[in-house]
């Protein structure tokens, strides 16, 4: 093959890169992830203010990771529905509207919080070496978990509608929950993340995933088109 020729497809092969990013920036823009081939963009099928998506973006480190649009609420594709339904039923034994409540009800009022937070007042000293081992994740003596579940009670009510398992108004109010109880306990959507990384270590301490959600965590915060840089922590005072 000829440098010239070389030379030609190494420019394509550039400029395919530079326009994918820049596909991906307006994706962020858009739609708050980078790739959301799982869904059918042409037309949402609820609407969401601006509040609304502000509670999303309460799960934004699972929605962001997996490319799920945190700006409206759109339609799965056919093979997006079909993964989707196979992961909430592996992951979370959800396959019903009635395991979907169930779940639900469990991430509301009990989740894995108390019994970590029992964990990290018995064994302090175990823990801090597991955080220790995350570049990601603070330590600190007051350390709060909860964010692990609240977000996930964002991420499964959010999964539960777009499986039609859910309606909206049946979905809603756990999603407004899990951001209601996140705004008690954090002050920021760093204390928040801060939260759910060490609950995902407690969940999992030798999952591999970890440094990759920490990157998620990183764009989300300092990226300037992230939900997060773009929708401050608690709405401004009226």
């Amino acid at each position: 093959m000829a440098f010239r020729d070389i030379a030609y497809i190494a420019g394509i092969l550039i400029t395919k890169g530079i326009a994918g990013e820049e596909k991906q920036k307006e994706n962020v823009r858009a739609y708050g992830v980078t790739d959301p081939v799982d869904f059918n963009l042409k037309q949402p099928t609820q609407v969401l203010d601006a509040e609304q998506i502000r509670a999303l973006a309460t799960g934004g480190i699972l929605f962001y990771a997996a490319d799920q649009p945190m700006t409206g609420l759109y339609p799965l594709s056919w093979l997006g529905r079909g993964r989707h339904k196979t992961q909430l039923a592996e992951w979370w034994g959800i396959s019903s509207p009635a395991e979907a409540l169930d779940t639900l009800n469990w991430l509301h009022h009990e989740g894995h919080r108390h019994d970590y937070a029992e964990q990290l007042r018995h064994e302090p000293t175990y823990w801090r070496t597991e955080f220790a081992r995350n570049k990601f994740v603070r330590y600190s003596a007051d350390l709060n978990i909860a964010a692990w579940d609240y977000a996930r009670l964002v991420n499964v009510a959010r999964w539960c509608y777009d499986l039609n398992y859910l309606s909206w108004e049946q979905a809603w109010p756990f999603i407004e929950a899990g951001t209601a109880l996140s705004r008690q306990v954090y002050d920021s959507w760093e204390s928040f993340a801060n939260g759910f990384l060490a609950g995902r270590v407690m969940w999992q301490p030798e999952n591999p995933s970890h440094d990759d959600m920490g990157e998620v965590v990183r764009t989300l915060l300092k990226k300037p088109d992230s939900l997060w840089q773009r929708y401050a922590w608690r709405p401004a005072a009226a």
